[in-house]
């Protein structure tokens, strides 16, 4: 059996790089247009669009938290809660299961841990 991949001729690797600048310019300016709609910049390489995308998701990401934190919910993933009590929020399915698993456990005797 053969290992090689077959050789690609010229033509077709600058089709192929061509095609990847063009979806690679497209991503730059549909995450400049989001970033546009969430703050007013005018980055002026790709460099600062991804900086300033990055920075605009640690930003929002850390408003959340806040947001969470007024509201009393305190997702798992959150780092640095500190003493707070952290929210545990299933769905209809989990929950049911949940009680279905401690129903078996509590008839076994509730004793020396979940089955």
């Amino acid at each position: 059996m053969d290992n090689q991949r077959p050789s690609q001729g010229p033509q077709n690797r600058s089709d192929l790089q061509r095609d990847y600048r063009e979806r690679e310019r497209l991503a730059f300016r549909n995450l400049l247009g989001a970033l546009n709609e969430v703050e007013r910049t005018n980055p002026r390489s790709r460099r600062e669009i991804l900086r300033r995308a990055a920075e605009c998701l640690r930003r929002l990401g850390q408003e959340q938290i806040d947001l969470q934190r007024q509201l009393g919910v305190f997702p798992n993933n959150v780092v640095g809660t500190g003493s707070q009590p952290e929210a545990i929020i299933l769905s209809d399915e989990d929950f049911e299961w949940l009680q279905d698993y401690l129903a078996q456990w509590e008839q076994q005797g509730g004793t020396g841990g979940p089955p």
